[in-house]
């Protein structure tokens, strides 16, 4: 029988027994085909052990049992399988899948995910030809492991830095609007550029909730990665941990790189904090301006409306006066026509008729005609009006 050694870390933020999170004996299943093959992983929990059943294509079903052999309270356990019992053609295809995605499906026997933006899917288990022990300093189990999480804060950092950077772009074309806003306030006397107004008011909300959303991913992002901190901090504060530090002194090349890694990933905690509070910051802020900037164009639209009203009561006061003044002179004109006509009659009766006695009869005929009609005509265009 050749033994094969599988080292497998349940995250754990209290260093403690394991305690199973599912009923004892049942399965999990994954579909890991690939590349058009299929691949069918099926793993079942059998009292601390691990039963293993893959099925490639349409070969016959493997089957390996993971049989535990050590534990350590920090979340470590030990498997031994054969491998020998599995297909020498096979062999690197299996261990590869072991590390991966059977150590992934483990782990929800032991460990339960808090957020689906954690980014522990980049841990691998880790397998020895030999026994190791768990509980040794600076063990290979416990370093791999704290190394892995190097690579995954800065995947945190990197996202946060783009997200922060789309932020920023938003803000600023909040902003930009804001300042065409104050100087449209100051220079504009306009009263039917309300509509503007209620524009503007529409691209800032819209620029808003673009922010909005760009927040709430990078407050998102950043729980994920604060919770991956507590439990990378049971690993880095475990006693057998003398090396993966930031303040290490180093006797070796090896504990160098461990220092330097420690040391980034204390930088990149310490930026994904930072973002944290300034991307809840600005969220508390522009929530507050959000409502303020409503009130604002609310009132601005409300004194545009009122000095919309007062132009429309000074037109109506004008036309009211001109509507006085025409009257008048339409009284005139038909005062004048019938002393015309008047006049003319008189003249007409006392006399014997002369051409210029007619004339003026005809005007004056025509005047009360053409103020009775422009009366008519002004009369209705003040009342559709």
């Amino acid at each position: 029988m050749g033994l094969k050694y599988c080292t497998f870390w349940y995250p754990t933020i209290y260093h403690q027994s394991l305690n199973l999170l599912c009923e004892p004996g049942i399965s999990l299943n994954k579909d890991i085909s690939d590349e058009g093959k299929s691949y069918l992983l099926t793993i079942q929990e059998v009292s601390g052990n691990i039963k293993i059943v893959s099925t490639l294509g349409d070969a016959k079903p493997y089957t390996v049992l993971l049989e535990r052999v050590s534990y350590c309270k920090t979340g470590f356990v030990q498997y031994a399988f054969d491998i020998e019992s599995i297909d020498e053609s096979y062999r690197k295809k299996f261990e590869t899948v072991l590390c991966k995605d059977v150590y992934h499906l483990a782990k929800q026997f032991y460990h339960k995910h808090e957020t689906n933006e954690g980014k522990d899917g980049a841990l691998r288990a880790v397998l020895t030809d030999t026994p190791e022990s768990l509980e040794k300093d600076d063990n290979i189990f416990l370093t791999t492991f704290l190394s892995s999480y190097h690579d995954i804060f800065q995947s945190y950092a990197k996202d946060l830095s783009y997200l922060n950077k789309k932020a920023d772009e938003r803000e600023k074309q909040v902003s930009s609007i804001q300042k065409k806003l104050r100087l449209f306030n100051r220079y504009s006397f306009k009263a039917d550029e309300s509509d503007v107004l209620q524009r503007a008011g529409l691209k800032i909300n819209e620029h808003q909730e673009k922010l909005n959303g760009h927040l709430l991913d990078i407050n998102r992002v950043c729980e994920s990665a604060l919770i991956e901190y507590t439990y990378y901090r049971t690993l880095s504060d475990s006693k057998y941990n003398k090396s993966f530090r930031h303040d290490n002194v180093p006797s070796n090349d090896m504990q160098v790189l461990w220092r330097e890694k420690a040391a980034n990933i204390r930088n990149s905690v310490r930026y994904i904090e930072n973002i944290k509070y300034i991307s809840q910051n600005r969220f508390n802020r522009f929530s507050v301006y959000k409502l303020d900037e409503a009130r604002r164009l609310q009132e601005e639209s409300k004194a545009l409306q009122e000095k919309s009203k007062d132009l429309i009561h000074q037109v109506r006061h004008t036309e009211r006066k001109n509507s006085v003044v025409s009257g008048f002179s339409v009284f005139l004109a038909v005062l004048f026509g019938i002393a015309q006509i008047v006049a003319s009659v008189i003249a007409l009766c006392t006399k014997n008729a002369e051409k210029e006695d007619w004339i003026f009869l005809g005007v004056g005929i025509l005047l009360i005609l053409g103020a009775v009609v422009f009366g008519v005509i002004y009369w209705r265009r003040d009342r559709n009006s």
